[in-house]
């Protein structure tokens, strides 16, 4: 009898647990999301769209090149001329704080070439933002920015053929030479007793003389086959002239211009050492005796050769 009542305890409590059993079932099957669909594949963009993404991607990073390249070459040139030169500054470091400028005007203008760019009425690729996407579109887009920066650079650099290279060179070598021309026009006047001293040095380059004045210290550039310094550059043989007014090559125009009268002119070139190319003239005016002006002598022409002499070594080890 006691088993017959555990057995119908055991029978109610499984019909008791059995609807709650399959409701729990019954709600866990449906709140199971369903498995995704399958994502489509982006369909690549035409040729001719990305043609047109191509040039949309160069267009402007050739206006930033160009820009920048062009800014960086002459700010860096003025800087090499002015504080480089004055503070000594290696021609990097101008270039360096050239940059600066460079990338400055880059942030300050780049908004104004993309405005510009976008005015060019260029054909707008027809791209989606999933195509955007794309490894493909990602590559054609950086090649034109990289292709297009290269471009804007290489044309940057036609700046170089504008501006003169090698200003810095002559201005640190006039630097170099101002002990020099003190010396020529102080010493040399008084060593052979005239009125007046000059020192020109020969640049091949321009193909010019230049000298320095001794009123203003300032440079003066003239044609190295012109007047009497350029015949004695061109011949390199000295000239030795009594009356100035009486020989072809002499102009008048410095004297009426400054008031003065140039009578005797002695002319000697300066040589190198080794090669015998001439790198300099040396110019003596108006020999005086007492309150006389007279022609130069035979000694004053050994003196001036001796001069030029020292002159030459000078050169040549600011030179080297």
């Amino acid at each position: 009898m006691f088993a017959r009542a555990a057995t119908r305890a055991v029978a109610g409590l499984r019909a008791s647990v059995a609807p709650g059993v399959r409701r729990f079932s019954s709600n866990t099957a449906t709140s199971t999301p369903p498995p995704p669909p399958p994502t489509a594949e982006v369909p690549a963009p035409e040729f001719r769209e990305m043609r047109r993404l191509f040039v949309h991607a160069a267009v402007p990073f050739v206006a930033f090149g160009f820009v920048d390249n062009s800014v960086l070459i002459h700010a860096g040139d003025m800087i090499d001329n002015t504080f480089g030169l004055y503070f000594g500054l290696p021609t990097l470091a101008a270039a360096a704080m050239g940059q600066v400028f460079s990338d400055t005007s880059g942030v300050l203008f780049g908004s104004t070439i993309e405005a510009i760019s976008t005015k060019l009425g260029l054909p707008i690729p027809k791209i989606s933002p999933e195509q955007h996407l794309l490894r493909a579109t990602k590559l054609v887009k950086t090649a034109g920015s990289v292709i297009g920066v290269v471009t804007g650079c290489c044309l940057g650099m036609l700046n170089l053929l504008i501006i003169d290279v090698g200003a810095k060179e002559r201005a640190e070598k006039e630097a170099k030479l101002s002990t020099l021309f003190e010396t020529v026009i102080e010493g040399g006047s008084t060593m052979l007793e005239c009125d007046g001293a000059s020192l020109f040095i020969l640049d091949y380059e321009t193909r010019e003389l230049w000298t320095k004045t001794s009123s203003n210290d300032t440079s003066v550039r003239l044609p190295w086959d012109k007047g009497i310094v350029g015949t004695v550059t061109q011949t390199g043989k000295p000239l030795n002239i009594p009356d100035a007014y009486k020989h072809e090559g002499f102009s008048r125009k410095s004297d009426e211009e400054n008031n003065y009268k140039t009578v005797s002119i002695l002319t000697h070139p300066v040589t190198h050492s080794k090669s015998g190319e001439v790198l300099a003239v040396v110019q003596m005016v108006n020999k005086q005796k007492g309150s006389k002006i007279v022609p130069f002598t035979k000694e004053d022409e050994k003196l001036i050769k001796m001069l030029c002499t020292h002159v030459a070594v000078f050169i040549e080890t600011v030179d080297d």
